[in-house]
């Protein structure tokens, strides 16, 4: 598995083919950060991407839009590129110096619980659609809970 930077609009394009294949609705290119994550099969095809935001003053990251392939069954395979394109954009955030990573995802879902195994901590409580997860880069973030 090989794991690129993000390539616009090529890979935008890919993207909304994907979500669309999935009956989700396509965003404005605009919507997207450019850093971005892509990884690849060994036949170069595009299996999952993540996209890296990243705020002004540089100490926090944000991972979001984690995507796969629909033409790939669910499996460990995909589960691996999706955390190759983390830890691509993870090493980015930390290069540019940011202190943590986090990403919105469900609590109940498998992003959150493969993020969980990854090392982030659920920053939100309750009955919510959506937490915040985080990763600390650098030391250590005060908020610790487990799902």
């Amino acid at each position: 598995m090989n794991v690129r930077p993000i390539n616009y609009p090529d890979d935008y394009h890919i993207l909304m083919a994907w979500w669309s294949a999935r009956k989700a609705a396509p965003l404005d290119q605009r919507i997207f950060p450019g850093t971005g994550a892509v990884a690849e099969n060994d036949e170069g095809l595009p299996v999952a991407m993540a996209f890296l935001y990243l705020d002004v003053g540089g100490a926090f990251a944000m991972i979001e839009w984690s995507s796969t392939n629909p033409a790939f069954k669910f499996s460990h395979y995909l589960s691996k590129a999706v955390i190759a394109c983390w830890e691509y954009l993870e090493n980015t955030a930390r290069e540019r110096g940011c202190l943590v990573v986090t990403s919105m995802v469900n609590p109940k879902g498998s992003e959150a619980r493969l993020m969980q195994k990854r090392g982030y901590m659920l920053q939100s409580e309750g009955d919510t659609i959506h937490v915040m997860m985080a990763k600390p880069l650098i030391g250590e973030i005060p908020c610790q809970q487990s799902l």
